[in-house]
């Protein structure tokens, strides 16, 4: 199920609409360090993730940035996550899909010899 967080943040006046961003897997590493950089910068965030707990936290710490609760690994959340995505940034302009697994698997091949 997908699902979505957000704190309002002050708006300050800009001639500029603000970039529309959505980056996957923003709650730890680049991914967040992104949403941190990208907010600060004025944009409009949307970020993606598994997890509730780390989500939640990170939509308390950077107002106005909304997190949307989904896995890009089932392709039944794709399409309720795009729809998110765009329904709270009334848009998008950049996608930066930084969304991983933790754990790295070895190729076949490898395995085998």
């Amino acid at each position: 199920m997908v699902q979505s967080y957000s704190r309002q943040r002050q708006e300050s006046p800009s001639r500029e609409p603000a970039l529309r961003v959505a980056i996957t897997g923003g709650t730890a590493g680049l991914g967040l360090a992104l949403v941190r950089e990208f907010s600060r910068r004025g944009a409009a965030i949307a970020f993606v993730a598994r997890g509730r707990e780390r989500l939640e936290l990170v939509a308390r710490e950077i107002p106005g940035a909304h997190g949307i609760i989904g896995d890009l690994a089932r392709k039944e959340d794709l399409h309720p996550i795009a729809l998110q995505v765009t329904g709270r940034l009334g848009g998008l302009d950049v996608l930066i899909n930084n969304a991983s697994r933790e754990r790295v698997e070895m190729p076949a091949a490898a395995r085998a010899g």
